[in-house]
């Protein structure tokens, strides 16, 4: 440690020190895995307080969790002894919510705009998908969502995005781009890439805005720089062009978000874009032992376009990491079951110490069977969340029509919750709906005229006048679409004064769902409860004004992520994804599924950013360890629904055998450790020592079954191979199985299509 006069830079190491006090200007730190970056932004926020007397309001902080804000805000407070009042910390999304709510109007979203989440965006692509005449079966809402995410991350307008389109499903993308977009107006809602985007619009077009944000935020830290796409880095550019004072701190060995329109050439390209930047390594590593450290290093070791980094730490040496050949995917968990209870039992673990990460939900089943079976306590990161459950979304339906009556999503949810069964059936909704679009009013304004008693003077949406007359209901449809809209504006009027949770406890009673959940049985008791849990999630804005707190609560649920519900007091061991677990760490860490077809996963074979990536995503699993680490793989894996064998992963041929404990499969051919042939000799490892012990000496013979085909001439295949077929083309072998003595094999081939062909019979050509 350096110890230095300036009691905010005490406890720092070297590097750490260079970087809390790097010169202002652009500063780039690339902190390794479990380097202290966290430390070093709160420490040179602090530094930029005292040394630079910096007001905290100039200063932005931008983190990529809800949870790593609160972390950040909590240690500064800590640090300088006193509350941060003024200084700003959060999320991309948080920062650019707060943004909208103040300036929004040019870009057509006002202060009370909804946050649409995952499943309303599904429903109002459902409704543009069916509104423009399509087929919501044939073109899914999942798929449109990826394409116009996708382009909203690349600052592309409907228009824009439809000019460019390559493909007829580009060209239909746009169209249900530009239909999802009026309707998100009309709703008044955001998803979140329009946060961004629409942040980016209004900067760009509006240039006053732009100075006032400037001049508020004269210093900017960023964390997790590699993980920012198109639009953040536009606004982070658009932020720093006057001053210039942004501190960014990432790794570009822990990018590994691409499919979420993450681009790692933002940080590669940082001296690029800022040739006077001051670029700082942090690489002492005060989470993991030297052990796990080292083959961390080997396994990222073969990628390129990175800075090279030698990990070290004080914890020298360390136990060996313990690699393991299952039979199956049950032979797998029940073996991460049997540890897990050894460790608890022997070795003084908390279930909560332990992780089980693996690289596809889909993996976690067998898992997490024989975590029941064995009575082990678990969380399941990625299932069911509490915000997910139907009766919290109910409530918050409610809630946020309260907040704006303009939500559509909402208002339908709603409408067919409670109502469908009180004369407001199909027909109904159809004649509204039609009305509503015919007229160019919102589905609120539409039912507001149809219940409204004669001569009652209704106000519109944006001063409408429709010249149709509204449709006549039935008495009974009127009457409860009737009793709905007064409750709701009674509500609207009440949120001025009530405190957040009384707002809701008001609520639940007055629309009735209390009494709706209440129907006697267990589940029921069990909804009503959970329901009422949000009253006590709203104390924590019991301070606001009530004016603020509602929006406030509703920005915040809709922007929480996986790992800001995550209970961290409980005693469970946590299942989890690769890509959920980054920023995590835990005493032990297994990782199952390292096999060919999984990590590196199947889709990335044949493409060679795709496969670094995938490397990358197995360093950061690795590095989540801090004292022991547990590598296994499977000799037999089904996967939807047929049972194939399956190829230790080529990660796996990178580690030299004097690191682990247990087996390391031999090295296999050139070829068979790249995607195609122009990344061969940049990814192919060296062999490696192999340990003389399996757990499996069967496993030998099979595999030499399958490598040695009694066809005679007829090549056998793993996962990886690159081969050509006479009329499908050049592919990639996916995947492997026996079918009698002959092999089936699984080819994804360059053009798109996917086929199962026998070897002896395909006529494949090895490239």
């Amino acid at each position: 440690m350096v110890e230095n006069q300036n009691p905010i830079l005490q406890g720092l190491n070297e590097q750490q020190t260079a970087a809390v006090t790097a010169p202002d200007g652009p500063v780039l730190v690339l902190a390794g895995p479990g380097s202290g970056k966290t430390r070093v932004l709160t420490h040179r926020i602090a530094y930029l307080l005292d040394e630079y007397e910096a007001d905290p309001q100039e200063i932005l902080a931008v983190t990529f969790t809800n949870k790593a804000a609160r972390e950040m805000r909590e240690r500064l407070e800590h640090l300088v002894g006193r509350p941060a009042r003024g200084l700003t910390v959060g999320t991309f999304h948080s920062v650019c919510a707060r943004i909208l709510r103040r300036d929004g109007s040019p870009v057509g979203l006002g202060p009370d705009f909804v946050i649409y989440d995952d499943d309303d965006q599904l429903r109002l692509l459902r409704q543009a998908i069916t509104e423009i005449g399509l087929d919501d079966k044939q073109y899914s809402p999942r798929t449109m969502q990826g394409k116009i995410s996708g382009a909203k991350s690349k600052l592309l307008s409907p228009e824009e995005y439809t000019n460019s389109a390559r493909t007829y499903l580009d060209e239909v993308a746009g169209r249900v781009y530009r239909r999802y977009q009026e309707l998100l107006e009309w709703n008044q809602a955001a998803d979140f890439d329009d946060l961004l985007s629409k942040t980016v619009e209004l900067w760009a077009k509006h240039p006053d805005v732009l100075y006032r944000y400037q001049e508020r935020w004269r210093h900017v830290l960023v964390d997790e720089y590699q993980d920012t796409n198109l639009a953040q880095y536009t606004l982070i550019r658009l932020l720093t062009e006057r001053h210039r004072s942004l501190f960014v701190v990432g790794d570009e060995d822990q990018g590994i978000y691409s499919w979420r329109a993450a681009d790692i050439t933002n940080i590669l390209n940082f001296e690029r874009d800022y040739p006077d930047a001051t670029v700082l390594l942090l690489e002492q590593n005060y989470r993991s032992t030297q052990a796990i450290l080292d083959v961390a290093m080997h396994v990222i070791s073969g990628n390129t376009g990175r800075r090279a980094k030698m990990l070290w730490t004080d914890k020298s040496g360390g136990i060996p990491v313990q690699v393991r050949e299952a039979y199956d995917e049950q032979d797998e968990a029940q073996y991460i079951c049997r540890e897990v209870q050894r460790l608890v039992a022997s070795h003084g673990y908390r279930y909560s110490d332990i992780a089980v990460m693996y690289r596809t939900n889909a993996q976690s089943r067998p898992i997490e069977e024989s975590f029941v079976r064995y009575r082990i306590p678990h969380v399941l990161v990625g299932g069911t969340r509490f915000y997910e459950r139907k009766e919290i979304k109910d409530v918050l339906a409610y809630l946020r029509l309260v907040h704006n009556p303009y939500d559509t999503a909402s208002l339908r949810r709603i409408l067919e919750m409670t109502h469908s069964g009180k004369g407001v059936g199909k027909g109904t909704f159809a004649s509204l709906d039609l009305y509503a679009q015919t007229t160019h009013l919102p589905l609120w304004d539409a039912i507001t005229l149809a219940t409204a008693p004669a001569g009652t003077e209704v106000p519109l949406f944006a001063g409408a006048a429709p010249a149709a007359q509204p449709p006549k209901l039935t008495g009974k449809a009127r009457s409860a679409l009737h009793t709905l809209v007064t409750t709701i504006e009674g509500l609207r009027a009440k949120r001025q004064d009530l405190p957040l949770p009384q707002l809701i406890d008001t609520l639940l009673h007055k629309t009735g769902y209390a009494q709706a959940l209440t129907d006697g049985s267990e589940e029921g008791l069990d909804r009503l409860e959970n329901a009422k849990e949000l009253i006590s999630v709203a104390q924590d804005y019991s301070g606001l004004d009530p004016k603020e707190a509602l929006a406030s609560f509703l920005e915040e649920v809709a922007l929480l992520g996986d790992l800001d519900t995550v209970r961290e007091n409980q005693d469970a061991v946590t299942l989890i994804t690769l890509h959920a677990a980054k920023g995590l760490e835990y005493k032990v860490v297994f990782i199952a599924g390292v096999e060919e077809g999984l990590l590196p996963h199947s889709r990335s074979l044949d493409q060679v950013r795709a496969l670094e990536e995938e490397c990358r995503l197995a360093y950061v699993g690795v590095t989540r360890a801090m004292e022991r680490l547990y590598i296994s793989y499977a000799f037999h894996r089904t996967i939807f629904g047929a049972t194939q064998t399956s190829q230790p992963s080529r990660f796996l041929q990178t580690i030299p055998g004097s690191l682990v404990s247990g087996f390391l499969p031999p090295a296999r051919s050139a070829s068979r450790h790249a995607g195609n042939s122009g990344s061969r000799s940049r990814l192919t490892p060296q062999p490696t020592a192999v340990l003389p012990t399996r757990q499996f000496a069967t496993s030998v013979g099979n595999t030499a079954a399958v490598q040695s085909n009694s066809n005679g001439s007829t090549p056998t295949y793993v996962p990886g191979d690159s081969v050509k077929h006479p009329r499908f083309g050049e592919g990639t072998v996916t995947q492997v199985r026996m079918d009698g003595g002959d092999q089936e094999v699984e080819v994804r081939f360059a053009a798109g299509s996917t086929k199962r062909l026998l070897a002896s019979l395909a006529k494949l050509e090895k490239v």
